[in-house]
């Protein structure tokens, strides 16, 4: 399993480290090529020094900035670990999920070169543009606002085009929405949904819950400031909380500092998410990216909290396939209407529940992923 991260950053994280656990709960021998961290919580394989991260990318400049380039675009110690991890263990597959710019292509092409069969699963559109938040097949990143990053972006998007994506021998998508945007760029990609198994059990009724909850990054493209507009389009007062941190969350703070009827709570720990998922009416989620699968819809439907979503990608059809909440146009008085429409229906509100964790039992556990997961790697060991 390879994954540039070893602790939680972000989805992708979450599952890799779990397919990692309920791989070796049946019996599969599994190591990770990961990074160094004290945070790290899977300890079994080779973890190689960070070159950058989400909390560093500030400091990339001048020479340090080169130096991570060229370790983006080869990094000889990552190369290193996987023949030495191949070397010992002697998979039958590796499972890549998220490697740039921490441990380059390098990985994969060593993998490739010794013939060991390689499944990628794509938990964005990296590989079909320069910036993972485009479906449209732009080799330009013109997303991060950090102009050494993007041009990182932009150049790693030729080597992930050219020597990365050749070399794959099965693509994993998180969504059919997913699956579409890779097709239309001439990857084919076999769709398998996203897991939680974080919040299973039973959970609070509708009289025992209020308020409404954002939770995940605070930036432009989660739909942050569309929450922040609510309290000017609902017809009554209704609190909402805010959890999670980014780009943006000084505005957030700042809003709930002028509105009453908003509380930002910082970034939650996974336990404290589940409490407040448990105890909300609804989770809002108006993100304005082709969002391809996002854990977050997955785990407020395992509280069995309803969603009101926007239309967009993965994260529309998890709800839309379940039918655990409401899709509306990604315009801030569409979303307001649905709050309003559901908040004091219980009726309705306890059908979207029933649905959400009716779903989530019997298409998104860990056991129906790791079912279908072995089937992907029987196929892709098969000769060709």
């Amino acid at each position: 399993m390879v994954n540039k991260y070893a602790r939680v950053t972000g989805g992708s994280d979450v599952i890799c480290l779990g397919l990692a656990k309920g791989l070796r709960e049946r019996g599969h021998e599994v190591a990770l090529l990961s990074t160094a961290d004290e945070r790290n919580l899977d300890h079994h394989g080779i973890f190689i020094p960070r070159t950058v991260t989400n909390d560093t990318r500030g400091e990339m400049a001048g020479t340090k900035a080169a130096t991570i380039a060229g370790k983006a675009l080869w990094n000889a110690t990552a190369a290193a670990a996987t023949r030495q991890l191949i070397g010992s263990l002697r998979p039958d597959i590796v499972h890549v999920h998220k490697l740039y710019p921490q441990l380059s292509v390098a990985p994969v092409v060593v993998a490739s070169h010794l013939g060991i069969p390689i499944v990628q699963t794509v938990h964005d559109y990296e590989f079909i543009s320069a910036s993972p938040l485009d479906d449209t097949g732009s080799w330009r990143d013109r997303e991060e606002e950090q102009l050494a990053y993007r041009s990182l972006n932009t150049l790693l998007f030729g080597v992930k085009r050219l020597i990365h994506s050749p070399r794959i021998d099965g693509w994993i998508s998180v969504s059919r929405s997913t699956a579409q945007a890779y097709h239309e760029r001439g990857i084919a990609t076999i769709v398998l949904p996203n897991f939680t198994d974080q919040f299973a059990g039973r959970f609070p009724s509708f009289r025992d819950r209020q308020g409404i909850l954002f939770m995940g990054r605070l930036s432009e493209e989660k739909g942050i400031r569309h929450v922040l507009e609510l309290p000017r389009h609902l017809s009554s007062i209704f609190p909402i909380m805010i959890a999670g941190e980014g780009p943006l969350q000084d505005e957030v703070q700042r809003a709930a500092d002028a509105s009453p009827c908003i509380t930002y709570l910082g970034k939650l720990n996974r336990e404290d998410v589940a409490r407040q998922l448990a105890s909300v009416r609804m989770v809002v989620m108006p993100s304005l990216w082709r969002e391809p699968g996002p854990l977050a819809a997955l785990e407020a439907m395992a509280a069995g909290t309803p969603l009101i979503v926007y239309d967009n990608g993965g994260l529309a059809e998890y709800v839309a396939d379940a039918a655990a909440g409401i899709i509306v146009a990604p315009v801030v008085t569409s979303m307001a209407n649905a709050i309003t429409s559901l908040y004091d229906d219980s009726q309705r509100w306890e059908k979207f529940s029933a649905n959400a964790s009716d779903a989530v039992e019997r298409d998104h556990t860990l056991s129906v992923y790791l079912d279908r997961l072995e089937k992907i790697y029987s196929d892709s060991r098969k000769p060709r």
